[in-house]
């Protein structure tokens, strides 16, 4: 029975292979491909939350929530995109 699985490959020099078999190993992996696999979803993942996290400096942060507490009157444009958005959301 064939595998449906996706399919990755890659080709590596025999210097990052045998540090990739070490660490499996040392990891406890069942074998090169698990640990490949395990690596890069984790890599994926911290990749992905990272991308999804502001990161602020004291100042930065501060003008953030002295923003929230504080927004600037609204104009007619932002009114406008406020109307519209709820005439589209009312229509689904």
């Amino acid at each position: 029975m064939a595998n449906s699985l996706p399919r990755i490959t890659a080709r590596i020099d025999e210097e990052t292979q045998e540090l990739l078999v070490r660490a499996a190993a040392l990891d406890g992996s069942p074998s090169l491909n698990a640990y490949i696999v395990k690596m890069l979803r984790q890599s994926a993942e911290k990749t992905i939350q990272e991308a999804n996290v502001w990161k602020l400096d004291r100042d930065e942060a501060m003008a953030f929530v002295e923003a929230l507490d504080n927004p600037p009157a609204m104009n007619e444009r932002l009114s406008n995109a406020v109307d519209n958005f709820f005439a589209v959301e009312i229509e689904h």
